[in-house]
C-alpha cells in the first residue's frame, strides 16, 4: 500500500514527507552504522529534521571512524548526523544488573572485551 517505490526503502514511507521532525526508534547502538543507513534511506524520500535517535541498549562502543574523532559510537553519530541518542540502558547497567550472578571467568570477559573495545565511558566501569 502507499508508495510502492518509496516502499522498497522503508516500510510506511508514504507517511513521510517533507519537512518532518523525526524520532528514530531502534533496539540497540553499537557501530551506528544502522542509524546511518536508515538516515541515508529516508534522506532519499524527503528533507527532514532528525530530532534524536532513542534505542534500548547502548553498547558502549568506541567510535570507529578516524576521520570523526569521537569516544563513542554515540559521539560519532552526533557528530555526523548532528542529534543525540538516547539509551534506556547500556552496557554499564547490564554488567552491575547481572555481575552477582556471573562467575569470575565471565565477568572477566566482559571486562576484558569492554576494556579494548568500549568507549571511555564503558572503559571506566571495565577497569574497575
Amino acid at each position: 500500500h502507499g508508495d510502492v517505490k518509496a516502499d522498497k526503502l522503508i516500510v510506511g514511507a508514504n507517511q513521510f514527507f517533507e519537512g518532518a521532525k523525526v524520532l528514530m526508534i531502534d533496539d540497540v547502538i553499537s557501530s551506528g552504522k544502522s542509524k546511518y543507513d536508515a538516515y541515508e534511506k529516508l534522506s532519499k524520500i524527503a528533507k527532514f529534521e532528525l530530532v534524536a535517535i532513542l534505542v534500548a541498549i547502548d553498547r558502549q562502543e568506541a567510535g570507529g571512524d578516524d576521520k570523526a574523532k569521537t569516544d563513542s559510537a554515540t559521539d560519532e553519530v552526533y557528530a555526523k548526523l548532528g542529534c543525540h541518542v538516547y539509551s534506556i540502558a547500556n552496557m554499564g547497567d547490564l554488567y552491575l544488573a547481572i555481575s552477582a550472578n556471573i562467575n569470575n571467568e565471565q565477568a572477566k570477559s566482559w571486562k576484558n572485551y569492554f576494556a579494548k573495545w568500549g568507549s571511555s565511558a564503558a572503559r571506566a566501569w571495565a577497569v574497575e
